[in-house]
């Protein structure tokens, strides 16, 4: 299906994902996987829910509890396999709990992506035989990860990331083992020897904030009310050559479009009289 003239109005470019020129106040993207590079011949993204929904992707998407291949389309590279895995996009509403449907919370979004088990490369090379461990160059196996974003005009962005269990490898080697308690922005170089030239920067539990157009600020920003946050992120020698992001949550607020914010504008100059010296 041709995508829309308004989903052809975005920022394909940016980290944060699909960002519609027409979006309103608030939007939200997730995915699976996302893939880019081959300088810049490949951006594909995988199992995507988008608010608001687009041809390519719906607001909820799924894959069973079965384990699914992550092939990319027209490609034929494998990343690998989830199982169980979701992802939620909403916008103007917010969830109320398990087992409640959503509320409504005007100029609000969240966003959500997981899965009961990870086992992804870059690219991925299946384990010897007998082994357990794939051999691809970057490897990430996990369960039970999940990842939310939420915004709303009451407070900043928020982000969450979770783990029930991880392990990063290298060539069929265990390069660490995740903590559950993994801070954001855990960063890992592979190989972690640098006395070695560097195969890749991997970072877990990625949390950046971004301004209403899903560019991201310099620094960090507690007070940002958009960003995204990724389970698993690797750059393999150089964005141009590979970039994936595993597990994505994204936000947007946009005040210019919020019909509840009224914007002031500042006070006109109160005219003095001019006393002209001497």
């Amino acid at each position: 299906m041709a995508p829309s003239s308004a989903e052809q109005r975005h920022e394909e470019t940016t980290n944060w994902g699909t960002v519609i020129e027409e979006g309103g106040c608030v939007q939200a993207h997730s995915w699976i996987a996302r893939v880019k590079g081959a300088f810049n011949l490949v951006d594909t993204s995988l199992f995507a829910s988008h608010y608001p929904e687009t041809p390519s992707a719906p607001e909820e998407a799924g894959g069973g509890k079965d384990l699914i291949n992550l092939i990319l389309p027209g490609v034929g590279v494998g990343l690998g396999r989830v199982g169980a895995l979701y992802t939620s996009a909403m916008g103007n509403k917010l969830p109320a709990g398990p087992g409640r449907p959503p509320k409504d919370a005007p100029c609000s979004a969240y966003a959500e992506a997981g899965g009961g088990e990870f086992d992804v490369g870059i690219p991925y090379i299946a384990p010897l035989p007998g082994a357990e461990t794939p051999m691809s160059p970057v490897g990430l196996h996990g369960e039970g990860i999940t990842v939310t974003a939420r915004t709303s005009p009451k407070g900043p962005v928020k982000f969450t990331g979770r783990f029930g269990r991880a392990t990063l490898s290298s060539f069929g080697f265990k390069v660490i083992d995740v903590p559950l308690d993994w801070p954001p922005n855990f960063g890992v170089r592979i190989p972690s020897n640098y006395s070695m030239p560097v195969i890749a920067q991997v970072t877990l539990n990625e949390q950046v904030t971004t301004d209403s157009k899903g560019v991201e600020t310099e620094h960090y920003n507690p007070k940002a009310k958009s960003g995204y946050v990724n389970a698993g992120h690797a750059s393999l020698l150089g964005s141009n050559v590979g970039d994936v992001t595993i597990g994505h949550a994204a936000v947007l607020y946009d005040a210019d479009q919020d019909p509840g914010t009224v914007v002031t504008p500042p006070p006109s100059p109160t005219p003095t009289d001019e006393v002209t010296p001497d």
